[in-house]
């Protein structure tokens, strides 16, 4: 690379700016040049060509999540997926365990032993250490190899049984062992814009939601036959996040992106039955 004197030059992506001091200084007869580096993570500095950098990035409000995994069994365990910062897991003090983009994150609800993180489209990682390291892939044993999923995919925890997970890609894929091996849990729903969100009664393990663009689907046998269509609201907007009843499966709410003021969370009681999905009165959720 050219030398960079005072000339900030954007590379790769995620963007990176670096940039070179405009002078030297002189420490122990040796001259010294700094090399800042800029990046979706913040700044950093080196004085030795990179050999070792140093953060400066404390104070800056910056970071993109995308999701949040709260144990149950220890509140001071959470985990986190970012922007083109990985996922990061806090104990006391934030730690990164995986690169890349972080998506949906998740710790065991009965032990803290097990966590899985995400990287984009839904590729799936396994930890079996407490999250000191992410080495197993688990997405690549789903029949066919890893399926291409949406930029966020969704994936979920059973309440009733930790090592039964449901993720969803195009269609819905299950696991009873932890991600060791998979099978069929839905028709394909979503071939186009793949699945975007999935939720699970915590009443009723068997009665699941999955949802693409304006698109919806419920399950009452826990994906063993095809799932039913549900009929959402009718909006130019797509479906980001569905989420259920503690207590009642058939109540649950949507949330919707977009810019369209009072089109932004919806509820139905009797699960999503047509025509009986309503519009909730949220400004503060309005653009």
């Amino acid at each position: 690379m050219a030398e960079l004197t005072g000339l900030a030059l954007i590379i790769g992506v995620p963007a990176r700016l670096l940039l070179f001091m405009p002078t030297s200084t002189r420490l122990h007869f040796k001259t010294v040049r700094t090399l800042f580096e800029g990046n979706d993570g913040g700044i950093y500095k080196t004085i030795n060509g990179g050999t070792n950098y140093t953060d400066l990035s404390n104070g800056l409000v910056i970071s993109q999540l995308y999701r949040i995994g709260v144990s149950q069994t220890n509140s001071s365990t959470v985990m986190t997926g970012l922007q083109d910062n990985g996922s990061k897991i806090f104990t006391g003090v934030w730690s990164d365990v995986k690169g890349g983009d972080g998506m949906e994150c998740i710790v065991d609800w009965s032990t803290t032993t097990y966590m899985y993180a995400t990287y984009v489209e839904g590729q799936i990682s396994r930890s079996i250490n407490s999250g000191t390291s992410f080495p197993t892939d688990i997405s690549a044993n789903i029949p066919g190899g890893q399926p291409e999923g949406a930029w966020v995919a969704p994936y979920v925890m059973s309440p009733s049984n930790s090592s039964t997970l449901f993720a969803g890609y195009d269609k819905v894929w299950k696991t009873v062992n932890r991600g060791d091996s998979w099978t069929s849990a839905s028709q394909v729903l979503s071939s186009v814009n793949k699945l975007r969100a999935i939720a699970i009664a915590p009443s009723n393990a068997n009665v699941l939601y999955a949802a693409s663009g304006n698109s919806m689907w419920k399950t009452i046998d826990g994906g063993a036959t095809n799932w039913a269509v549900v009929t959402p609201p009718t909006t130019i907007n797509s479906i980001t996040y569905i989420a259920v009843k503690n207590t009642d499966p058939n109540t649950l709410w949507i949330t919707y992106g977009g810019y369209t003021a009072g089109e932004k969370v919806y509820k139905s009681i009797n699960g999503g039955a047509h025509g009986q999905i309503s519009q909730l009165d949220f400004p503060i959720c309005r653009s």
